[in-house]
């Protein structure tokens, strides 16, 4: 999105009926406000900063009319994750209709992630279809991944529920592990960031790839990864992919389990939990996975170490006083 600075500010300015002096003063001169309102002349952060305050909008909302009173990425990935989370799976393919032709490449990311989601959750995986897609797979396929930054990081996880073979799937799935861990002294997020991404690979595996080999390489991997990590956030998403996994090798040992997990987790505010609340409790009472009819097969993580659900309630308390 191209935004002219100066010319939102005005418009705002005018709607609100706040003359010019109102705006500038304490801030610029007269002339150089005047200047700045036609575009012709840069400001500082800070001077912006103030602009926006003088005239009473945030930053979001100054954005929002600056995009013609539409989304921008941010607000826009925003409801594509609420209307998953509140399971409004039918509204998704309608709003990524809406955006697939934007004008913004990030926005026309957003809608194929709302696709994607809407024909990954619901019944309708019969119709679904990579074409609409080609534009984020043909991105990510022309750029080297150890040359991805935090952007391309973050598109990942859309981009590995578009390949279908299991060997390209493990081969991106380790070298996107390798590039998250360059990040991690950035960031605390980007730890949190790094752990979702493995809950949606197990996902992946779970629901798609059905791959027994790679499902044990990445569970063992992420807790020897994430196991002492201090951030409740990454302790509570690691014990979920470790419950969500075990549903389908030991059903009958881990519901329980599972149960006062998800209970517990429900007495806080955490980022993500609905999510992960009603992915899990809608896998708890549908189990019919190949995974679970071979059971025995498969490495049973139910006893491998991980905190409990008080441990991590605990954990919280300290890190939320």
């Amino acid at each position: 999105m191209t935004i002219n600075f100066g010319q939102t500010i005005r418009q705002i300015r005018l709607a609100k009926g706040i003359t010019q002096p109102e705006i500038y003063a304490g801030v610029m001169s007269r002339s150089f406000y005047s200047e700045f309102e036609h575009n012709r002349h840069h400001i500082r952060v800070n001077q912006f900063i103030a602009l926006l305050k003088n005239l009473n909008v945030d930053i979001s909302e100054f954005l929002f009319i600056a995009n013609h009173y539409d989304f921008d990425e941010n607000e826009l990935t925003q409801l594509v994750n609420d209307l998953y989370n509140e399971r409004n799976i039918s509204a998704l393919l309608p709003l990524s209709e809406k955006y697939r032709h934007d004008r913004s490449r990030n926005i026309r990311f957003v809608a194929m992630r709302a696709y994607l989601l809407f024909y990954g959750t619901g019944n309708n995986q019969n119709l679904y279809s990579l074409e609409p897609l080609t534009e984020l797979i043909t991105f990510m396929r022309e750029t080297d991944v150890d040359g991805w930054t935090l952007f391309e990081l973050q598109l990942a996880d859309n981009y590995f529920m578009t390949i279908e073979n299991e060997n390209e799937f493990a081969k991106l799935f380790w070298a996107v592990d390798r590039q998250y861990l360059k990040f991690h002294a950035l960031d605390s997020k980007i730890i949190t960031q790094h752990a979702t991404h493995y809950f949606n690979t197990v996902q992946n595996i779970l629901l798609r790839h059905f791959s027994k080999t790679l499902l044990e390489q990445v569970m063992k991997h992420s807790q020897e990864l994430f196991q002492n990590d201090s951030n409740a956030e990454v302790q509570i998403t690691l014990k979920a992919t470790l419950l969500y996994t075990n549903l389908y090798i030991d059903y009958q040992n881990t519901q329980s389990e599972a149960y006062e997990f998800y209970r517990a987790l429900q007495t806080i505010n955490y980022p993500n939990i609905r999510s992960l609340l009603l992915v899990h409790q809608t896998q708890m009472n549908n189990i019919k996975h190949p995974f679970y009819n071979t059971h025995g097969q498969l490495t049973n993580f139910v006893n491998h170490p991980s905190k409990t659900a008080s441990e991590i309630l605990a954990q919280i308390k300290t890190e939320r006083p």
